[in-house]
């Protein structure tokens, strides 16, 4: 197969699926190439891999940070992702969590307002690293 057939195959989103475990994007959002080119993901979204992370440390509100200790600390079984499930209560700071990349999450099928969600690398790294509370603080907590 010639290299413009495999980018073409990898650009035609062949390797895309709803479910992020059957995707080929992992639920990260981009698919790398047999070619090595990223190629984004209809259905899941995340920040390019080739972003850098910011230099200065993330500024987070409480429940933010309190949704990443909760996913960093869950007891997961070895070999699979910390996972969690949220409520709508908290789908701004899950929604936030996830433009950052720190998160994947998705919206549970016929289970109005549920969440799951998973640290992504980048969220471990940030989590290890110390990301800061942000200025609301407790005050977002109730």
């Amino acid at each position: 197969m010639s290299l413009q057939a495999i980018y073409n195959e990898a650009e035609s989103k062949i390797w895309a699926d709803p479910n992020a475990a059957e995707c080929g994007c992992g639920g990260r959002g981009w698919f790398l190439s047999d070619v090595d080119t990223w190629h984004s993901c209809p259905y899941h979204k995340g920040p390019h891999p080739d972003e850098e992370m910011p230099e200065e440390p993330i500024e987070l509100t409480w429940n933010e940070r309190m949704i990443l200790r909760s996913l960093y600390t869950a007891k997961a079984l070895p070999g699979t992702a910390c996972g969690g499930c949220f409520t709508w209560n908290l789908a701004d700071p899950v929604s936030n969590l996830g433009r950052l990349g720190l998160i994947e999450w998705r919206e549970v099928p016929r289970h109005d307002g549920e969440m799951v969600a998973q640290l992504t690398e980048r969220g471990v790294k940030s989590y290890l690293k110390g990301v800061r509370l942000g200025v609301q603080s407790h005050q977002n907590a109730k």
